[in-house]
């Protein structure tokens, strides 16, 4: 008997078709509901983020986005969320809290002591 693993994670379409033409034996299932699609596609935005941090070189960095952009796409699809919602809600985020074109790194904060009886 051959090595087991266990995945438990979305994975591309044609993966299980690439694994059983390897050879190996794969079990799958098709997720169906809002919840479970919800769910795993946003585990695997977070999957392909943390993809993205570990990239080292410019290629790497590549390929991982095209991860993340397909990914992102999914999550969008299942929550039923169009471009001009998404371009609507990056427009006011950018107008209240502004974009990261500077790159401010935030160190640290120290809040002033509030006056007696305040919480």
């Amino acid at each position: 008997m051959g090595e087991y693993k266990s995945w438990k994670k979305l994975v591309r379409d044609l993966i299980p078709s690439q694994l059983e033409g390897k050879g190996i034996k794969v079990i799958f299932s098709v997720i169906g509901d809002f919840f479970g699609r919800d769910h795993f596609s946003r585990a695997k935005l977070v999957e392909e983020a943390a993809e993205v941090a570990k990239a080292k070189t410019r290629a790497e960095v590549l390929e991982e986005m095209a991860d993340v952009a397909e990914v992102f796409d999914v999550v969008l699809k299942v929550n039923k969320i169009t471009p001009q919602e998404l371009a609507d809600a990056r427009a006011k985020k950018n107008a209240e809290k502004g974009g990261f074109d500077k790159f401010y790194y935030l160190d640290s904060t120290e809040e002033p002591d509030k006056p007696s009886g305040q919480q």
